[in-house]
């Protein structure tokens, strides 16, 4: 054994370090993967309990939004700290109506909330027939921002 070890030395240095690299990068995948934290969102949801939003309060709103002239269905949940609005809206709502429902829902929500959550719209508007133009438009307004940006879809 000795002479097989001394006769292929370099084989069995290249070998060893091969297994000892092998071992620390099995390691390190191991504990990247499958040891990290149990949230799926990691700590970006610290401080979200100091600006919950109750689901009574998405419900109010939804109801809200879903009295205002034009708006046909509407729905308002919450996603880690992403608040995501869908708005439907009649055939004969032009864009810039429902741009302006839609804004109105951030008054709904106290100044906290807006600094903490990001604010996600979907506008719909769905073809009755063929002079009807269907659109969808996606509206984002980020916490650290005062307005919300919108797609040019329906315009």
């Amino acid at each position: 054994m000795k002479e097989l070890i001394q006769k292929h030395k370099r084989l069995a240095i290249a070998i060893g370090i091969s297994l000892v690299l092998l071992l620390i990068i099995l390691a390190f995948f191991v504990m990247l993967l499958i040891g990290g934290s149990s949230n799926k969102y990691g700590n970006r949801l610290d401080g979200i309990d100091e600006v919950k939003i109750s689901d009574d309060a998405l419900d109010t709103i939804a109801i809200e939004m879903k009295e205002k002239e034009g708006v046909k269905d509407s729905s308002v949940r919450v996603q880690g700290k992403i608040i995501n609005v869908i708005l439907t809206f009649n055939s004969d709502v032009d864009s810039k109506k429902a741009k302006e429902v839609a804004t109105s829902t951030l008054e709904s929500f106290s100044e906290e909330q807006l600094a903490f959550y990001n604010v996600q719209y979907f506008l719909i508007r769905e073809s009755t027939g063929e002079e009807d133009t269907p659109y969808v438009i996606t509206g984002n307004k980020h916490p650290s921002k005062e307005e919300i940006g919108w797609t040019n879809n329906g315009e």
